[in-house]
């Protein structure tokens, strides 16, 4: 099961199709979803840090139907996907339904780490189930709640600070 947070309504209608990638090396289009934990997603808990990420704070879960075509992008197969730049390669993806962008590929390879978690992309509507979600306000408050999040929201904070785009801002603020 995945998780989305921030978007507003899912429809048919208003998923855009996958089209370019962008400079941060993520597809424009689709729709974006991590694994489902015990925080709701890793996504939500950054959202909760930065709700400026948020358009429409409606919570959906995500089921992706057993006959997608997923592919699970990782450290040892990215450069099968990527061109030169090791940036998404548009023509090399767009047989599959889904990808899956593993934590070890986001943590680990410098191209993308403006990912920040482990996330899916679906690149193709027709493939997953969707239903609005709850979200607990009661348990999102509590204090076991903010201590399962808080290494959580370090660990990203950190992943932030390492980035290209930050350190670029860092030095201009100099």
């Amino acid at each position: 099961m995945y998780f989305t947070y921030g978007i507003g309504e899912i429809s048919k209608e208003k998923f855009k199709r996958p089209y370019a990638v962008s400079k941060q090396n993520k597809i424009q289009g689709g729709l974006w979803c991590c694994p489902k934990n015990e925080v709701y997603s890793d996504w939500f808990v950054l959202t909760l840090a930065c709700p400026q990420l948020v358009r429409d704070p409606v919570p959906y879960d995500i089921e992706i139907l057993s006959n997608a075509k997923i592919l699970k992008l990782t450290q040892e197969n990215i450069n099968l996907y990527t061109d030169s730049n090791k940036h998404i390669d548009f023509e090399k993806i767009k047989e599959f339904d889904v990808l899956h962008f593993t934590k070890e590929l986001v943590e680990n390879v410098k191209e993308f780490e403006a990912y920040y978690v482990e996330s899916i992309q679906i690149l193709n509507f027709d493939i997953m189930t969707f239903k609005e979600s709850y979200i607990d306000e009661e348990v999102v408050l509590s204090n076991e709640f903010r201590e399962k999040m808080n290494p959580l929201i370090e660990k990203i904070l950190n992943a932030i600070l390492k980035t290209d785009v930050f350190q670029k801002i860092k030095n201009q603020v100099r």
